[in-house]
């Protein structure tokens, strides 16, 4: 009797044993749960998905985007990895950052207010730093947090999602705290651009301030450089999308209406138009310029562009600069004192070319694959541009401008004020004749494009 008692008390004990180490267990894996919970309650960054087409991790020697997450577990460093490389592509840099290394972000009290901006602290870092090696979806989203306030001229704004990234440059949509309006704000890293495009970026402040009354121009509300960490702050108006991607994500869909063709070649032609009555040649006239906010379109990045003062036609430049498909005859082509002869003709061969991709789906140098190439193309008189036959749903009014912005010699190109005369006429008709052309030519004299060369 006394080992059977023996024996119930030792399974007693036993199963005693199990319940208490079978409840610790629970209460562990509880504990653990609820310590997740708030980890990821308290996680400063959201998790995020870029889409890749490929899939492939990036590297300095491809530009195929990969798939991007953001765990909750890894926050967004504030200090600048250590080597930056750039590879230019398009007339656009793209940053590739080569160190992996993840930092926790130093955290900055909303009343530190001093002239250092919390976001940038040292002189090479860029704002809002984020994952090394990958390629930023512009939707983005940053949970607002201390170390996301950039300060200009004192004045708080939240950063909510990077816009865009280019050469040293980096483009946030943001919050202004007061008012809760959206605005953008482009941060520039002067100290890693050579002097030539520093003064480039300067000279883009000193044109906007002179065109702020011009409601075809992006607005811009504050600017601030920084001399200490030689980082120029930008505050402008937030647009909804570039007119190069829209065109882009409609091409995807269907071919673009020509009754949206015409419309945007109006917008866009009254936006430079404003320009050039204020003494202004942007000379980077292209899609991707121009922005596209509340359904008006207006122009941006005026980083190389020029003022004409007093009774000045021209001015001559010591480079090319420019966007190959869409850069002038006369911006490549040197006089005999070397230098690049510009005027507001130059904008107009930009037009013609941006309307050329507008009604044929290309530029009209796109085949030529060789930069070289391409610029000898543009520059030679004798080169003969080719349009597409098959273009009866093109109206005759746009064939004329398009021809007619796409004359080599300068002097022989439309003004602007001449090109949004000529979209009147841009209606359809069966086809081009002479009763037409006579109609319409009475108008433009000085119109150097001939019937043949509109029935080619």
């Amino acid at each position: 009797n006394s080992k059977k008692e023996l024996e119930l008390e030792e399974k007693k004990e036993t199963e005693i044993f199990k319940t208490s180490k079978k409840e610790s267990s629970l209460i562990e894996n509880d504990l653990r749960s609820a310590s997740l919970d708030t980890f990821a309650k308290q996680s400063e960054v959201t998790q995020i998905s870029a889409i890749s087409q490929n899939n492939c991790p990036v590297s300095n020697k491809t530009e195929q985007k990969q798939n991007l997450v953001v765990n909750e577990n890894k926050l967004p460093s504030l200090e600048q990895p250590e080597k930056v490389s750039t590879t230019e592509t398009s007339g656009a840099l793209i940053h590739t950052l080569s160190n992996n290394t993840m930092h926790p972000p130093t955290i900055i009290a909303n009343n530190q207010r001093n002239k250092i901006n919390p976001v940038c602290p040292t002189k090479n870092s860029h704002p809002l730093q984020v994952p090394a090696n990958s390629f930023i979806n512009s939707r983005i989203i940053l949970k607002p947090q201390p170390q996301n306030i950039l300060y200009v001229n004192e004045k708080p704004y939240t950063a909510l999602s990077l816009l865009g990234r280019g050469g040293s440059s980096e483009v946030y949509q943001v919050i202004e705290e007061n008012s809760s309006r959206l605005m953008a704000i482009k941060c520039v890293n002067l100290a890693s651009v050579e002097a030539g495009t520093a003064n480039g970026y300067l000279n883009e402040i000193e044109l906007l301030s002179k065109l702020q009354s011009c409601s075809s121009v992006i607005k811009m509300f504050d600017h601030e450089y920084m001399e200490s960490t030689k980082m120029l702050y930008v505050v402008m108006e937030k647009g909804d999308i570039d007119f190069s991607r829209l065109m882009k994500d409609i091409t995807k869909i269907k071919k673009i209406p020509m009754s949206m063709i015409i419309y945007y070649w109006t917008e866009m032609l009254s936006a430079v138009k404003d320009i050039h009555d204020k003494g202004i040649i942007h000379s980077d006239l292209k899609p991707g310029n121009f922005l596209l906010v509340s359904g008006r379109l207006k122009l941006i990045d005026f980083g190389i562009a020029s003022s004409l003062q007093g009774d000045m036609t021209s001015v001559e430049k010591d480079v090319i600069r420019g966007t190959f498909n869409y850069i002038s005859p006369e911006a490549i082509s040197a006089g005999e004192n070397r230098f690049h002869k510009i005027n507001y003709k130059s904008d107009v061969w930009s037009l013609g070319c941006i309307l050329y991709n507008l009604l044929f789906g290309c530029t009209p140098f796109s085949h030529i694959t060789s930069t070289l190439g391409k610029f000898q193309a543009i520059a030679d008189p004798n080169f003969k541009i080719k349009y597409p036959k098959d273009n009866n749903d093109v109206p005759p009014a746009l064939k004329l401008s398009v021809r007619w912005c796409l004359i080599k010699e300068p002097k022989s190109r439309p003004t602007v004020d001449r090109l949004l005369k000529l979209a009147e006429h841009a209606i359809r008709v069966p086809q081009i004749d002479n009763l037409w052309y006579q109609c319409v030519i009475k108008d433009f004299p000085d119109c150097c494009v001939s019937l043949e060369d509109l029935k080619e």
